[in-house]
């Protein structure tokens, strides 16, 4: 039977561990279970002395979410495929997140409506982070990657697919 209590210390490879470091025994304060850590670990300024399973049940709470959060930049980010989120938890068409497409909500702002599941909205120039209302288009139907739509007699219902060179 070990004879090991709360707060003494041993060798790395002495408690099984590969290493030399310094290892030191702890419990957990909201669990009591008892365990070896590594001596640096404990010394580090944010050391709670929580165990992985108490401090999963501690982190929702403390973590801080929208406009709370440290890293709140307004609730605008770019997503990986380039185009910009605005955060709109209460927006009908919100995705995972919370987060709408803001080229979607600038059309839906000059249509005074919501966007129909079968309605898309095309960037003109082909920047995806342009959201000014005259690099809008509105389009009825879905359009796919690599095209770009130019207007035929200056209306956004009159287009033509061209396909663009690839680089």
């Amino acid at each position: 039977m070990d004879n090991t209590k709360v707060g003494d210390t041993k060798r790395a490879s002495e408690i099984g561990w590969v290493g030399r470091t310094l290892c030191i025994f702890v419990e957990c304060p909201g669990c009591n279970q008892t365990r070896w850590i590594r001596r640096y670990s404990y010394r580090r300024p944010n050391y709670t002395g929580y165990c992985v399973h108490c401090r999963n049940k501690l982190v929702p709470r403390l973590r801080q979410r929208g406009e709370k959060a440290y890293h709140w930049r307004g609730g605008k980010v770019r997503n990986n495929y380039g185009y910009i989120e605005i955060y709109m938890p209460s927006h009908p068409h919100a995705r995972n997140k919370k987060y709408v497409l803001e080229h979607r909500l600038v059309m839906e702002s000059i249509l005074g409506r919501f966007l129909l599941a079968n309605e898309t909205v095309h960037h003109i120039n082909g920047d995806r982070a342009d959201n000014h209302p005259e690099n809008l288009q509105l389009l009825s139907t879905k359009h796919c990657n690599g095209s770009v739509y130019r207007c035929l007699d200056c209306g956004s219902i009159n287009v033509m697919e061209e396909r663009l060179a690839t680089v």
